[in-house]
């Protein structure tokens, strides 16, 4: 080719074209459509197999890490009525040592919060339970019920951008992402 005139550059610019048009391809299919794609697939196979078609267990949706680092737990939740049931809140310290549990039959959401209602709380130390008090009704800081109660998807079921802030928010928080990171890459 050097012989007859056409340089490397001219040569390989096709090449290069394509790779950079296919690989922009890709990756516009991996974010606008096979997330949603997947959704579907495992909603469609859940309902074959006779499962919840949310594609999880209630036990599986029941858990939610806060903003804050606190894990949360509900029987049942209602968004719409912005009401937990059967609520623990657990809290922990720097090296995940559990500090304090609260319990409540019930919390609501209200601007300033979560309302716990009929509870108690308990506090640890380093081996053992320091306090514990009993309380009809308290306050205590959350996210939103939209967060709480939210449907949690798989990796495969995430758009890029959202995978990555889940990952970012757990690695900060000390949780284990080595397997969020490999689906992210």
């Amino acid at each position: 080719f050097r012989a007859s005139g056409v340089s490397l550059r001219r040569l390989a610019a096709p090449v290069v074209v394509a790779a950079a048009l296919g690989a922009l391809g890709a990756f516009a299919l991996s974010e606008y459509l096979l997330p949603f794609a997947e959704q579907r697939q495992t909603r469609y196979k859940n309902e074959i197999y006779g499962r919840d078609t949310a594609g999880k267990s209630a036990g599986d949706q029941n858990w939610y890490l806060s903003s804050n680092g606190a894990i949360w737990h509900r029987e049942e939740g209602n968004a719409t009525q912005k009401t937990l049931y059967s609520v623990s809140v657990f809290e922990f310290d720097r090296g995940f040592r559990l500090v304090r549990r609260t319990a409540a039959r019930e919390a609501s959401w209200s601007d300033e919060g979560w309302r716990l209602r009929q509870g108690w709380t308990r506090e640890f130390g380093d081996d053992e339970p320091i306090g514990f008090s009993a309380f009809l009704e308290s306050r205590i800081a959350g996210d939103p019920p939209q967060a709480v109660t939210a449907t949690r998807r798989r990796p495969e079921e995430m758009r890029f951008r959202e995978l990555e802030r889940l990952t970012r928010r757990l690695r900060a928080g000390g949780y284990p992402t080595g397997s969020l990171e490999t689906a992210l890459q």
